[in-house]
């Protein structure tokens, strides 16, 4: 977007006994700002002509990949769940390799989220889904539950940020170059564009009432190396 100079503003510097040195001064700095603006990449209109946005009602239910438009995104993008993985598998994951604390759950690991990515080799995932619990509240009653020690390191302290930054950054790196993470959450962050991903589709699910709503976004990871120890949540 360019800047247009303000001619009439430098007509009435002439009219103000402004000298003619100075106003080609003033003429200047308008100019070079108007090249500033002019020369500036449009990363912002570039995003969203990348990314699709949409907005459905829907029901709400405890387990995420039981919300039917939720349901019909996950066949879109991760039909058979082959070479996936999904550190809070909870109920219902497609993915193939699944991970819950709670050993009451239906998946093959119930380790703590954090040590399971961990444990997975660098770009060894064709995608993650990455469902976490949205609210520090509802971690320390997930962990809570069941005896973790919330205060024993402090990356592994699931009611605090680090920890969730940990687990990006363990999802940037166990993620193929090309492969997707689908996040789940009361925000759009995702794994975000530093470590290495861009933003393919936000789906945003209203409920109704004064619950809140459910966001969903779908990036793609494009770079393979990355200082991921630099950035942060």
């Amino acid at each position: 977007m360019g800047l247009n100079p303000p001619r009439p503003a430098l007509k009435q510097m002439r009219g103000l006994g402004v000298k003619d040195n100075t106003m080609d001064i003033a003429q200047k700095i308008i100019e070079a700002h108007k090249l500033k603006f002019d020369s500036q990449p449009p990363l912002q209109q570039c995003s969203v002509s990348r990314c699709t946005f949409s907005r459905i009602w829907a029901m709400p239910d405890r387990w995420t990949f039981k919300i039917q438009p939720i349901k019909e995104l996950l066949y879109r993008f991760c039909s058979d769940g082959k070479g996936w993985i999904d550190p809070f598998g909870g109920e219902n994951s497609p993915a193939e390799i699944t991970n819950d604390i709670n050993p009451e759950r239906p998946t093959k690991f119930h380790m703590d989220a954090l040590d399971f990515l961990r444990q997975q080799p660098d770009n060894s995932a064709n995608g993650v889904l990455f469902d976490p619990p949205y609210s520090f509240t509802q971690a320390k009653e997930c962990y809570d539950s069941f005896g973790k020690d919330l205060f024993i390191e402090h990356d592994k302290i699931p009611t605090k940020m680090d920890y969730w930054a940990s687990c990006k950054k363990e999802i940037a790196r166990i993620v193929k170059t090309g492969g997707l993470v689908i996040c789940f959450g009361w925000n759009s962050n995702g794994i975000g564009h530093n470590r290495g991903f861009e933003m393919l589709e936000v789906m945003l699910l209203p409920h109704g009432g004064s619950k809140n709503d459910t966001i969903v976004t779908v990036e793609r990871k494009f770079t393979y190396q990355l200082d991921f120890g630099q950035h942060s949540g």
